[in-house]
């Protein structure tokens, strides 16, 4: 049974994973690895995961051995940041640490692959601004600890988001039909790989196959055989039954690359040139599955498939002619009506923020000095709640997913819990006032018309939309803080005469 002190050292942990500055570590990390990498691949967005890993890592690791090693005083944040920075420098000194450490973490049913980068290891330092935080967190805040009711689940979503997902490619074959396996689709095809058609079903069990390198013989002529050595070599054909090779076909300079061997291993970003052109990555070889040769019967001849993983197809036809094909793709999917209503919670929210903000600098204002600091956190964090509120909203409806769904109902729930309690604690529940209920009614409206003309066509994109809305919270907050913190003028008048 757990002793007073262990649940001490817990409720420190909590508090520490609900600092301001955690929780925005872990929004950065959800945006970053959920939008950011992909929208704006490049250094800049590589190295800001890192560096919000380095603030999220330490109390997520302090809070799951806490209880287990029952950790007490300092010990929670000594083991946290010092596990954190064994682990990274591990995962980041290289590829075999960075294979170790996908490994690792695949093991826990979530697929990976993290990069082994010593360049990487520069984000180290900014585990000396974990350390801060958590002796910024020791003095007893019960607000923080609410708060980590919402970090710690989005900073587990975050953390496994945060690990790349290899993409999956693979040839085989099913009752004599071509199957492909392109990350979660499965397609096959009747015309040797000129069509391809999108699986709904499962195909059956996989036909015995003989391995790439060891070759696969045609039916109708059983001396003609083709295989792959690997992953980067050419096709290679033997007309005596694998008694001899000789090379039939390198697809690798019909991609633009050079014949010169080995090649690294592709991953699935593309260059500026070409965008459905994979770029090359070391590290990726160990999590892609090798290339794979088919021989298929069509009725119009015998068709040969070679899959190399994250390039493409190199097909033969009858004709003994040879040629490179990309991966299928699915149809573009049509594009959904827009629906002004969409908008409506975020008007709302723009509204909450006026509005609070009118009530919020009223309080801080009349509370007795003792009192102004704690009333004026409570503010500043509850308008940066409803901000990051506004983000995770757009972030749902630019980018559909599971991760963000997560993150705006989690934020949504705790949101409407958070700011009945803080409206009521600052007074706007027994000391109702028109002028803030007003000024919110004002600037939810004025949020609204983006969205209006959004579904009219006047606003090109939801983004433009979602900007201006968010440019009408900011405008709406300072308003509410001008209008709280004007004195009425018969309380001035009496402040002069006293």
């Amino acid at each position: 049974m757990a002793t007073t002190g262990e649940w001490a050292a817990v409720r420190a942990v909590l508090r520490w994973s609900g600092q301001p500055g955690t929780v925005l570590a872990v929004l950065v990390l959800l945006f970053n690895d959920g939008v950011g990498k992909e929208r704006w691949p490049g250094a800049v967005t590589g190295k800001l995961s890192d560096l919000a890993w380095m603030l999220v890592a330490p109390p997520m690791l302090a809070l799951l051995v806490t209880p287990l090693l029952r950790l007490r005083g300092d010990g929670p944040a000594l083991f946290g940041v010092a596990g954190t920075a064994v682990a990274f420098t591990l995962a980041k000194s290289g590829p075999a640490g960075g294979a170790i450490a996908s490994a690792i973490w695949s093991s826990s049913g979530v697929p990976s692959r993290i990069k082994g980068d010593p360049a990487d290891l520069m984000a180290l330092p900014l585990l000396a601004v974990a350390w801060w935080l958590w002796r910024r967190s020791r003095r007893p805040a019960r607000w923080r600890e609410s708060l980590a009711v919402v970090a710690v689940p989005l900073a587990v979503l975050a953390m496994a988001a945060t690990s790349e997902i290899p993409k999956h490619y693979e040839l085989w074959s099913a009752a004599g039909r071509p199957v492909l396996d392109v990350d979660k689709d499965r397609w096959t095809t009747d015309d040797g790989g000129t069509t391809w058609t999108l699986l709904e079903q499962d195909p059956g069990p996989r036909d015995d196959s003989p391995p790439p390198a060891a070759g696969h013989c045609s039916r109708t002529l059983v001396t003609r055989c083709y295989r792959l050595l690997d992953d980067h070599s050419a096709v290679e054909v033997s007309e005596d039954g694998g008694a001899s090779w000789q090379p039939a076909f390198d697809p690798f300079p019909a991609w633009g690359l050079s014949p010169a061997r080995p090649h690294p291993a592709p991953t699935s970003t593309g260059t500026s040139a070409d965008p459905d052109r994979p770029q090359w990555d070391d590290t990726l070889r160990d999590y892609l599955r090798p290339a794979q040769v088919l021989l298929v019967d069509t009725d119009g001849g015998e068709f040969v498939l070679a899959q190399y993983p994250g390039w493409g197809l190199a097909v033969r036809g009858p004709d003994g002619s040879w040629s490179v094909r990309r991966y299928p793709k699915r149809p573009a999917v049509a594009a959904v009506p827009r629906d002004w209503g969409r908008g409506l919670p975020v008007a709302v929210t723009v509204g909450w923020a006026a509005a609070l903000a009118a009530v919020g600098a009223r309080r801080v204002r009349s509370a007795p000095p003792d009192r102004r600091r704690r009333f004026a956190g409570g503010l500043a964090f509850s308008e940066a709640l409803l901000l990051a509120w506004m983000l995770a909203a757009w972030l749902y409806w630019r980018v559909p997913g599971a991760l963000t769904l997560a993150v705006v109902s989690v934020l949504s729930l705790w949101l409407l819990l958070f700011l009945g309690l803080l409206w009521r604690e600052l007074g706007g529940l027994s000391r109702p006032s028109p002028g803030p209920v007003l000024l919110g009614a004002v600037f939810g409206a004025a949020a609204l018309a983006p969205y209006l003309l959004w579904a009219h066509g006047t606003v090109p994109s939801w983004s433009a939309a979602s900007a201006l809305a968010f440019g009408g919270a900011l405008l709406g907050t300072a308003a509410g803080l001008a209008l709280g913190g004007i004195r009425p003028r018969r309380r001035a008048v009496a402040e002069r005469h006293m």
